[in-house]
């Protein structure tokens, strides 16, 4: 695989999960919107900082610092811990 488009691909998603998570940080600040659900503050921040992880990720496959190999490993590994944290918070 080509280190440019890996990385951009890696950096975008991680870019759509960090946003999604901080979203909802800020959207439960807003008193005038009611929440049936709501996930945690630390649950949020976690995952946007796992987020961020695989942004400087992506960045790093990018500029050929990191090999793709070792970064898609990396990334599956970060996945993997947010799901079983999700896994873990919901049952």
């Amino acid at each position: 695989m080509k280190p440019k488009i890996t990385g951009t691909i890696i950096i975008l998603l991680n870019i759509w999960w960090a946003y999604f998570n901080l979203r909802f940080i800020y959207l439960y600040q807003n008193p005038d919107r009611y929440w049936f659900v709501m996930y945690p503050t630390w649950y949020l921040l976690l995952n946007s900082t796992i987020g961020f992880i695989g942004i400087t990720l992506g960045i790093k496959i990018y500029q050929e610092k990191l090999k793709v190999p070792h970064g898609i490993l990396i990334q599956i590994g970060l996945i993997c811990v947010a799901f079983a944290i999700d896994f873990l918070y919901n049952y």
